[in-house]
């Protein structure tokens, strides 16, 4: 009898990185970075051109900027909570956009949680599957990164009652320089290091097995 002739659809890749396993893990850790850069290249392109329209301006802010609930200010830039649920929002003008926000303050104790709300459709409630956590710099700053498209944030500064806040600066759209959009941060790093080799490992078992059931047919035709 005539062995008819099976198609396998992951031939191709068996043959290619059958006899050197460490291809396919270099190709898509190539294919990965290179995408990332793309993205990044693209997004810097992007708030470039909204900075120069000014729809991403920088811009200094104050507690009067904001709306307060369960709070209250004693001056203009002490900020008292009166329960255990302090809320700041802040809504831009129509026509501008906020993808960071970044405080320096001193508390009086330990604020516990702190966390930015964000929704990006107008009347959308608040809600825990949109917010983002404060990341600390070296200068002495706190700062929220915000995806595109928000329409208004709330700012939930600390988790006390009666705790002290007192803002030293206020700044949405903090400039960055061109290469901090080529530097991933702590999630996204490992993400690019662990998904590709992930992504391997899962192709080159789903090969191996294509391969030997190949086999196992070409042996019991």
């Amino acid at each position: 009898m005539k062995k008819r002739n099976k198609c396998c659809p992951l031939k191709g890749v068996c043959r290619i990185f059958g006899a050197k396993r460490w291809l396919l893990p270099a190709a898509l850790y190539v294919l990965v970075w290179v995408c990332a850069l793309c993205v990044a290249a693209v997004t810097l392109a992007a708030d470039t051109t909204s900075r120069r329209s000014g729809a991403l301006a920088a811009a200094e802010l104050t507690l009067a900027d904001f709306t307060l609930i369960n709070a209250h200010t004693e001056s203009d830039t002490l900020l008292v909570s009166d329960n255990e649920d302090p809320q700041m929002i802040y809504t831009p003008a129509a026509g501008k956009m906020i993808q960071s926000l970044t405080l320096r303050l001193e508390y009086d104790r330990y604020p516990y949680e702190r966390c930015l709300y964000y929704v990006t459709a107008e009347g959308e409630p608040f809600g825990q599957d949109k917010r983002v956590w404060p990341v600390e710099n070296a200068d002495g700053t706190v700062s929220f990164t915000l995806p595109r498209g928000v329409k208004s944030i709330r700012l939930d500064p600390g988790s006390c009652t009666d705790l002290h806040m007192e803002f030293s600066s206020i700044e949405v759209n903090r400039p960055q320089s061109a290469a901090a959009y080529f530097i991933p941060d702590g999630g996204s790093a490992f993400a690019l290091l662990v998904l590709p080799g992930l992504g391997a490992a899962a192709l080159q078992w789903c090969a191996d097995t294509a391969r030997d059931f190949r086999r196992k047919e070409e042996k019991d035709t």
